[in-house]
This record gives structure tokens, C-alpha cells and sequence, in this order.
């Protein structure tokens, strides 16, 4: 078993006493809390689930989410006018071809 560094990114009321438990974060974005004032309640919700969605609108964040600037507009080029067709062969039939 592999020790994952974690990285406590706020705080959630414990669902079974109330107290505030810290939440942490992994490197495979799983979430992480344990109650440790009696219940001892751990919790844990991993990236795309349910419980990560819910876990994450409880949770008090200590620092707010960046702002993710808008991206830029795209710069449309201007098409090219299409070459004109070529001039069509004329082949000369008879003596002075």
C-alpha cells in the first residue's frame, strides 16, 4: 500500500455529529474526511461519483476556485475566392492542327 500525499482544501460539517472536519484532496482527486471529535466517521467520495458532487457543495473551500478567464474568440481567416477554372483545351481537328 502506497502513502498518497493529500492536500486539505477545506472544511464539511460531519454528516452523523455536526462537528467541522477537514477535507483533503489526493493526486487522483479523491476526497477525504474523518471526524475525529467522537463519531469517527470517515468519508471519502472519488473524482465523477455522486458522493464527490455532494461532498463538494457542503464543503467550505479555504481558498476560493481561480477564475477561469474566457477564452479568447476565435480569429476566423477570410477564405480565399476559389481559382478560377482553367481555360478549356481546344483541340485543333483537320490540316492546320
Amino acid at each position: 500500500m502506497s502513502t498518497e500525499i493529500k492536500k486539505r482544501i477545506g472544511t464539511v460539517p460531519c454528516p452523523l455529529c455536526g462537528t467541522i472536519c477537514a477535507v483533503k484532496v489526493n493526486q487522483r482527486n479523491t476526497l477525504n474526511y474523518v471526524c475525529h471529535t467522537g463519531c469517527d466517521n470517515p468519508g471519502w467520495a472519488k473524482a465523477g461519483t455522486r458522493a464527490h458532487e455532494i461532498i463538494s457543495e457542503r464543503m467550505t473551500r479555504l481558498e476560493p476556485l481561480p477564475k477561469q478567464q474566457a477564452a479568447p474568440a476565435p480569429v476566423l481567416k477570410q477564405q480565399a475566392a476559389p481559382a478560377p477554372a482553367p481555360a478549356p483545351v481546344v483541340k485543333k481537328m483537320g490540316f492546320f492542327a
